[in-house]
Order: structure tokens, then C-alpha cells, then sequence
């Protein structure tokens, strides 16, 4: 294991919520993208890179090949 570029403990920014309050957050974040459409909510960071990468396959659905 190499570890590179880390960053002094008075350099580093604290999380914003602490432990309980991050799931929380995310399971709203969830329950909402889950009744209105997916990224209906997202963490500000992703904003405008929803296209940055192409569709990849889900590792819990695999759609069924053409017969060959």
C-alpha cells in the first residue's frame, strides 16, 4: 500500500454533519430521489456531471444477451 498527498490534520476540513446526522441526510436524500426521479437531490459536488460519464451496467441487474 502506497500513500501519497496527505494532508496535515490542521489542513483537513471537518465533515459538515457528524456520523448519525450524514445517514440521515442520505436516507432523505434516497427516499426523496425515490419518489420524485432519480437526482432529484444530489451532494452540490456532482452538480454538472451527470454526462461526464458514459451508462454503465449496475451490478444488481444484468440485461439479458441476444441469442447467439
Amino acid at each position: 500500500m502506497w500513500l501519497f498527498d496527505l494532508i496535515p490534520d490542521e489542513l483537513h476540513t471537518l465533515g459538515f454533519f457528524d456520523d448519525e446526522k450524514r445517514e440521515t441526510v442520505s436516507s432523505t436524500m434516497d427516499q426523496i430521489n425515490k419518489r420524485y426521479g432519480q437526482h432529484m437531490v444530489y451532494v452540490g459536488g456532482l452538480h454538472g456531471l451527470g454526462d461526464a460519464a458514459p451508462t454503465r451496467i449496475p451490478f444488481f441487474s444484468v440485461p439479458e444477451l441476444a441469442d447467439f
